[in-house]
C-alpha cells in the first residue's frame, strides 16, 4: 500500500477524502482549507495513512429485539 496524506477541518464531515501523493501537497491544501471563510477559527489536520483493513465476506443478519445484548 501507497502511503498518502489527507486533510480534516475539525467540526466538519470530513470533505472530500482526497489522497495527497505528498505531506507538502496536503499541507499546501491545509493552509487553502484554514483560509476559507467557512473554515475560519478551525483547525484542519493533516492525517497520513499508515495502514488499511478490509473483510471481503460480510453477511448481514437480523436481529430480533428480544435478542440485543442491550
Amino acid at each position: 500500500m501507497k502511503t498518502f496524506w489527507t486533510c480534516w477541518v475539525k467540526g466538519t464531515d470530513g470533505g472530500s477524502g482526497y489522497q495527497h501523493p505528498t505531506f507538502e501537497s496536503a499541507k499546501t491544501e491545509s493552509e487553502r482549507l484554514a483560509r476559507l471563510p467557512i473554515n475560519q477559527g478551525k483547525k484542519v489536520y493533516v492525517f497520513e495513512c499508515k495502514g488499511a483493513s478490509s473483510y471481503n465476506d460480510v453477511n448481514w443478519e437480523r436481529v430480533e429485539n428480544d435478542e440485543l445484548p442491550f
